[in-house]
């Protein structure tokens, strides 16, 4: 089974989850969320488990966190990046991931459009982005 993160719930990262979860040989390990807002408890409310950065943990206080992205990363296969299409935050965001990455993770983003390469030039093993 492959375990998978989910990183963002918005329109297309909740589609994204949604879709995967059904799949028999996929494990939604959790979704990470970077911003205190309603869509935390939607995650929770829609069976999944949130994770959030440990800089930003009581920020979140309000809610049923699972814990930290940096620990749940560790044991992921493919890490799904779902942030809105601004570039500086997927650098920003792939940054984060790729320093708490086990050296096996594969990374993808939902870009359409914004330059991969760009994006893929950000972490520090661009051979695992897709």
């Amino acid at each position: 089974m492959k375990k998978v993160f989910v990183n963002g719930y918005g329109s297309i990262g909740s589609r994204i989850t949604k879709f995967i979860k059904g799949d028999p040989d996929i494990d939604v390990v959790g979704i990470g969320k970077h911003s205190s807002n309603e869509k935390v408890q939607h995650v929770i409310n829609d069976g999944f488990s949130v994770y959030v950065p440990e800089d930003k943990s009581d920020n979140f206080k309000d809610y049923n966190i699972s814990g930290s992205i940096e620990s749940v990363l560790d044991d992921c296969d493919l890490v799904i990046e779902a942030v809105p299409e601004i570039m500086d935050l997927k650098k920003k965001v792939y940054a984060e991931l790729d320093k708490a990455s086990n050296d096996q993770v594969i990374f993808a983003s939902n870009t359409s459009t914004l330059p991969i390469t760009e994006i893929e030039n950000t972490i520090s093993r661009p051979d695992k982005f897709i």
